[in-house]
């Protein structure tokens, strides 16, 4: 592949059209919401079970578009990243500083695929059980954010030498234990502290609400639950993960991403944005997500028939997760001989 041609192809989409972040922040904020509110206050088990399938869908499509936030200056679509900031991140914990120092690592060259990447397990190299026990983990994240926000950030103020070890080792959604990000400065530093505070101040509404309302901090409380076991399974999706932990060419992190572009209409609504189109996103980062379809369609047109783009095309869940499995046979199978 001609990475540097293949960018020329699709370059001319690359600027973001505020509107469209801004439809889809206030779409699946107001949707989401109201889900949360009928699903939380019904005693009807109908009604509160669409609330729930309704709630799932808004948060999930609502915090994959973190990965678009991550991609976007501030100046571009103004406002836009602190109304996602008060609708989601502040009440689910998740403020968008958590991912989005730590998403433009994994796009650095030098960081790709290696130890130093924040969001690169090495999962080609594990045992299929290993492989079991990541894809479960996400499950115990909304915990470890109610303990992060509402235990430790407060401590860490108080306590000589906290604030910084907070900052270093408990500020980003990291699947590397080992990864440290950079310090966050200026005006970016002062945000993140705002949002900070908002996000104390929201973890201990919750566990207040819990002792009036226990049903209600329960219904989120699997929701948010939902939403993570399906992040998980979206960050399976988007590589092969077919590195062993060196610096790999632009080539070689093209063609270990997808693009799952699946028959599903339901797939296709819960995953508009960078993660579906992944590989392409990895070819042209700053296609935003409401070009991406059209670029994907640009390249899938004009790239001769051999190209390697055409072969990073999934068409369904099962057939990434099937390769994925496959790996770790591959790997496994050696040692059982």
């Amino acid at each position: 592949m001609n990475l540097s041609e293949t960018k020329r192809l699709v370059a001319d989409l690359s600027t973001p059209d505020p509107r469209a972040f801004w439809r889809e922040t206030l779409a699946t904020g107001g949707v989401g919401w109201l889900a949360f509110g009928v699903g939380m206050t019904s005693r009807h088990p109908l009604v509160t079970g669409l609330a729930f399938g309704v709630a799932v869908a808004a948060m999930f499509r609502a915090t994959t578009f973190l990965h678009e936030l991550a991609h976007l200056r501030s100046s571009q679509a103004p406002g836009v990243r602190l109304a996602w900031n008060l609708l989601w991140g502040v009440p689910l914990m998740v403020p968008s500083w958590l991912y989005e120092r730590m998403h433009g690592d994994h796009h650095r060259p030098n960081l790709y695929g290696t130890a130093g990447d924040p969001e690169y397990p090495p999962l080609g190299s594990h045992s299929t059980a290993q492989l079991v026990v990541w894809a479960l983990m996400g499950l115990w994240l909304p915990l470890l954010l109610l303990v992060r926000f509402a235990v430790v950030a407060p401590l860490s103020f108080l306590v000589p030498g906290g604030r910084a070890f907070v900052l270093a080792r408990f500020s980003t959604l990291t699947v590397n234990t080992a990864y440290k990000p950079r310090p966050l400065q200026g005006p970016a530093r002062r945000f993140a502290l705002f949002t900070e505070g908002l996000t104390m101040l929201a973890a201990w509404g919750w566990i207040a609400l819990a002792f009036v309302a226990p049903h209600a901090v329960l219904f989120l409380a699997l929701v948010m639950v939902c939403n993570m076991g399906l992040q998980q399974l979206r960050t399976t999706l988007a590589h092969r993960y077919a590195g062993h932990g060196e610096v790999m060419t632009d080539e070689e992190v093209h063609a270990d991403s997808y693009n799952l572009v699946p028959r599903s209409a339901v797939l296709r609504f819960l995953l508009p944005v960078g993660a579906r189109l992944h590989a392409l996103h990895h070819v042209a980062p700053a296609v935003p997500f409401h070009q991406l379809e059209a670029a994907h369609q640009r390249l899938v047109e004009q790239l001769p028939p051999g190209n390697s783009y055409h072969r990073a095309t999934a068409t369904s869940v099962g057939a990434i997760v099937s390769a994925l499995l496959a790996s770790t046979h591959a790997v496994v199978a050696p040692e059982a001989a």
